[in-house]
């Protein structure tokens, strides 16, 4: 993934949690990993497992 592709997952992630009202704790109990690492997502420092985005 180059970096513009990244800055979309982490943009439809927060796009579709907000859109879902979750909270990033809410998500990441859905998603079995922690808040932290929907946050870090969110901000483009990792990104989701193609597996969690589906």
């Amino acid at each position: 993934m180059n970096s513009k592709e990244i800055n979309v997952v982490g943009e439809n992630i927060l796009k579709k949690r907000k859109g879902a009202d979750l909270s990033q704790k809410a998500l990441a109990e859905k998603l079995s990993v922690t808040w932290e690492m929907v946050s870090s997502w969110e901000n483009l420092y990792k990104t989701a497992k193609q597996e969690l985005c589906i």
